[in-house]
């Protein structure tokens, strides 16, 4: 009976530390995201929204304004946007570049859109495209930018 309380014991403690591990790798760059998220590991990386911006020239379909989420029942404040509209993210919205961090040029419109987004609220992760093709990364809301390159 005590050898089998061990050996449980043991168990539990390998698979918590298999677990720990896990995780730790999957956080290794400090922000939380997991593995493969610049690299088109989900619809909703950076390679994968930009992507489909380049062959199509919009977002992928479920993508929503905040206005259109919010007639749909989303409300920014209750981290709701998983529960009323499953698969949904936020994006399209025009983003104003006031702190003037991005290029400026006549006639250029910058939009955002949510980047690794699954439930709950929303990240700090954005995709920020211009209206003559440029490609931005956020991964602290805005504070710094990195350009988007294809390789």
């Amino acid at each position: 009976m005590r050898r089998g309380w061990f050996r449980s014991a043991c168990l539990l403690l390998l698979l918590t530390l298999l677990f720990a591990a896990g995780c730790a790798l999957q956080t290794e760059d400090g922000s939380g995201s997991r593995a493969g998220s610049d690299t088109g590991g989900s619809a909703n990386s950076f390679a994968a929204i930009i992507g489909h911006l380049q062959e199509h020239g919009e977002l992928p379909e479920h993508f929503l304004t905040k206005a259109e989420a919010r007639k749909r029942g989303w409300d920014a404040k209750s981290c709701n946007l998983a529960d009323v509209l499953p698969g949904a993210s936020i994006g399209g919205d025009r983003f104003q570049n006031r702190e003037g961090l991005l290029p400026a040029k006549s006639g250029r419109v910058w939009r955002e859109a949510d980047a690794d987004y699954a439930s709950g609220c929303r990240n700090a992760k954005r995709v920020v495209y211009s209206s003559d093709g440029l490609y931005y990364v956020t991964e602290d809301h805005y504070k710094s930018f990195r350009k988007w390159t294809d390789s």
